[in-house]
């Protein structure tokens, strides 16, 4: 199974989702990293320094690609962020994308067979009433 992980700011992955990402990998899955803005987060600034050790904490991860917009995400034309995502999602193959949602999602639990997560969150509910979803994993 193939996953990108979609992000604004180099690092969100990380603090994110880092555990499920070195998990999936450690599975075989294949894990790709998609990050809106290089100009911000653990990269610092554009510099390539910056950007490679960026790039080695995510292979430590084991993430086999990382795809990286090198401007402000805020200066480039929606159009183009559309183009850039679509790129990513196309050169990983993924069948699957993990990025940010913003309701409030709290106290994850991997199942005891290791194919889903356990959470509870707000999503899908305008009266902020939480409720536990699942997320399956094909790990095969």
């Amino acid at each position: 199974m193939n996953y990108l992980v979609v992000t604004a700011h180099s690092g969100d992955e990380i603090l994110g989702c880092g555990g499920t990402i070195r998990k999936l990998s450690l599975t075989g899955s294949s894990v790709s990293v998609c990050t809106l803005d290089g100009s911000s987060g653990n990269c610092g600034g554009k510099d390539e320094e910056s950007i490679e050790d960026h790039r080695l904490e995510l292979r430590k991860l084991g993430v086999k690609e990382s795809y990286l917009l090198e401007k402000r995400r805020d200066s480039v034309p929606f159009s183009n962020l559309v183009s850039f995502i679509e790129k990513c999602i196309v050169d990983s193959n993924a069948d699957s994308i993990i990025t940010y949602h913003p309701a409030i999602d709290i106290c994850p639990v991997w199942s005891k067979d290791g194919k889903s997560i356990f959470f509870i969150s707000s999503r899908a509910n305008k009266d902020q009433y939480y409720n536990v979803w699942k997320m399956n994993f094909n790990l095969n």
